[in-house]
């Protein structure tokens, strides 16, 4: 996480990336993966973002999108449980809801919020919190027909299969 981490920051200090921040964007899309000081460049554009994401609806794709999470009806994608989920299963379900919810909580204070206040300045950046409330929409790689279904809010869209080509090369 920290290698994967500094590299992302490596690329936000990039002197063809340091020539970007003159420029003006109406938004920004951000590719998130262990990289969610990364939205601090809302907050330096002064404008909204999108969070396009490789992973399924997990905890922070579901913080960033104020999407409530279902732990009683959704198995988490760190649970090979049965869609069916019995007693026992929504009872793991929970604990690893509560793991995950940690895991986390505990990489973005420990590794993220040093990096974003190292890129973004405290004294010339809304906090992390703040910026935050930007998300203006969240992209994630699902779709209901090859998962449980689960209620999104509309500033959620699943995209799965965007990758594939409607014509495969040879």
């Amino acid at each position: 996480i920290y290698n994967v981490a500094g590299e992302s920051r490596n690329l936000l200090k990039h002197q063809k990336f340091l020539a970007l921040k003159n420029e003006h964007f109406d938004l920004v899309i951000i590719g998130w993966f262990i990289n969610e000081y990364a939205i601090g460049l809302s907050a330096h554009f002064h404008c909204p973002s999108v969070i396009i994401t490789p992973n399924k609806n997990i905890y922070p794709i579901r913080q960033y999108s104020g999407n409530p999470s279902s732990v009683a009806t959704v198995p988490s994608v760190m649970v090979g449980v049965d869609p069916k989920m019995e007693f026992f299963d929504r009872v793991m379900n929970l604990f690893v809801y509560i793991g995950e919810c940690l895991i986390f909580e505990f990489v973005f204070y420990w590794y993220h919020m040093p990096y974003y206040k190292e890129v973004f300045p405290p004294d010339q950046y809304p906090p992390y919190d703040e910026v935050l409330k930007n998300i203006s929409l969240v992209l994630v790689s699902q779709h209901f027909s090859g998962h449980v279904p689960e209620a999104l809010l509309p500033n959620v869209i699943e995209i799965e299969g965007l990758h594939i080509e409607k014509e495969p090369s040879p």
